[in-house]
């Protein structure tokens, strides 16, 4: 029940996050902080183990027995894309144009490298996906991918990572 009640929630602000001014609102509430402060990508549904503790969104509580039983994965999953579509649609409503908002983006991307590398794994089909819905695991990918695009991450992780390595500084002797 509360779990329907919080898929609904994230619907509206799908829909609020899909306008520029409510784009705004929604980034500038501290969305992107509750997410990592509830550990809900920091997770690993397979195995049931990580950071996750009872999390909340916008004032809703989800307890342990809202995610159980034999489909407990799947629904961890499609929560997990309800979140993602939320962020993608906030993200591509401020546009490119908006530093502040992709930098927002790459920093949840690079805090999440572990989750966003197991799903990727899953979607291509080289991880445990029996019992799983892969049209949920292939939705979470998707956006991954799609906010990965809009935030040019791996063009920024490129740039910073040759920037680390021309700081080396070689002595001859």
């Amino acid at each position: 029940m509360q779990l329907s009640y919080c898929h609904a929630k994230l619907s509206l602000l799908l829909q609020i996050s899909q306008t520029r001014l409510g784009a705004v609102a929604i980034l500038n509430s501290g969305l992107l902080h509750s997410i990592k402060v509830s550990g809900l990508f920091a997770t690993d549904a397979d195995l049931g183990v990580g950071e996750f503790q009872p999390f909340y969104i916008y004032f809703h509580t989800l307890t342990s027995p809202d995610i159980g039983g034999p489909d407990a994965v799947n629904q961890h999953y499609r929560l997990l894309a309800a979140v993602m579509r939320v962020i993608c649609a906030a993200v591509l409503s401020r546009g490119s144009q908006n530093q502040q908002t992709l930098e927002q983006g790459r920093k949840f991307l690079s805090e999440n490298r572990l989750s966003i590398l197991a799903v990727l794994k899953k979607s291509a089909g080289l991880g445990n996906t029996s019992g799983m819905s892969q049209q949920s695991i292939d939705d979470l990918a998707d956006s991954f991918t799609l906010l990965m695009s809009v935030t040019e991450f791996l063009e920024f992780e490129e740039q910073t990572h040759q920037k680390k390595q021309a700081k080396v500084y070689t002595a001859f002797t």
